[in-house]
């Protein structure tokens, strides 16, 4: 499940793209920034119907691949757009919960790869944060900010979509392997 591990970096990465923004926006914020702000983060709530809607072997890969499609045009769009960073950590909450709903369904051993995938999934994020000495990369603008995000949305791809060809994603139930892990 190295797609889980890919899929934590690039989610936190989307997350803390978010706050700075909200701090800078917090001052002039709206009715309709904070529903935008809220429903970013009440986004897992969509994981069982697009589970239902696109079937459980392409869900998760799918969720997978808007998320890097998102995190890529973070780090190309400069100023980051406020409504890019909370639909970035919409799709990462919806692709984690996707993820993890796969997990979720073989049993307690599951639950135990799921924590050591998060967690070499922090250790990774960690590493290439210090590599840029802390500041977070969809900030960067040099060529190793953006060799470092095409290298991950690569990895983070083909980790996805090997796991449809691998069948590693749950196929058999109704999506509540969804809601169990949610």
């Amino acid at each position: 499940m190295i797609a889980l591990a890919m899929v934590v970096v690039l989610a936190l990465q989307s997350f803390r793209t978010l706050f700075p923004l909200l701090f800078a926006f917090g001052e002039d914020a709206d009715y309709y920034l904070a529903a935008g702000i809220g429903a970013s983060f009440a986004a897992p709530i969509l994981a069982w119907p697009i589970h239902r809607l696109l079937r459980p072997r392409l869900a998760a890969p799918m969720a997978v691949s808007a998320l890097v499609v998102l995190r890529l045009l973070l780090q190309f769009l400069h100023p980051i757009p406020l409504w890019l960073a909370i639909l970035g950590t919409a799709t990462g909450l919806v692709a984690l919960v996707l993820l993890a709903a796969g997990l979720g369904r073989s049993g307690p051993a599951g639950g135990r790869r799921f924590v050591q995938v998060v967690v070499l999934g922090l250790a990774l994020d960690t590493a290439i944060r210090g590599s840029f000495l802390m500041w977070d990369v969809p900030w960067q603008e040099g060529a190793a900010a953006v060799a470092v995000t095409v290298l991950l949305a690569v990895a983070t791809l083909g980790a996805a979509w090997t796991m449809l060809l691998r069948d590693e994603v749950g196929v058999a139930g109704s999506g509540g392997g969804v809601w169990a892990t949610a």
